[in-house]
């Protein structure tokens, strides 16, 4: 079932989901980011559980097109544009 949510921190590896009704540690979610105009589509897995605050989630399958859009989104947020570097 779709739900809609913040995303407090973000890079190429996972996530922090802000939502009041969390997942269990381990469950396979897919996440979903609007990127302007374009999806950015991803799967991952729940790696933590804060009840009423969210859940952190490791990204676990991202397209090599996605991966590029994810990586555009988070050079964004990057107010010092750093490079990224590769593994992160």
């Amino acid at each position: 079932m779709p739900v809609r949510a913040q995303t407090g921190d973000i890079c190429l590896g996972g996530c922090y989901v802000e939502m009041p009704s969390t997942q269990k540690v381990s469950k396979e979610v897919e996440v979903v980011f609007w990127v302007g105009q374009e999806k950015v589509r991803t799967r991952g897995v729940v790696v933590s559980n804060h009840p009423a605050f969210g859940n952190g989630i490791k990204f676990t399958d991202v397209s090599d097109e996605d991966r590029v859009r994810l990586q555009k989104l988070v050079d964004s947020l990057d107010p010092f544009h750093r490079t990224s570097r590769k593994g992160s």
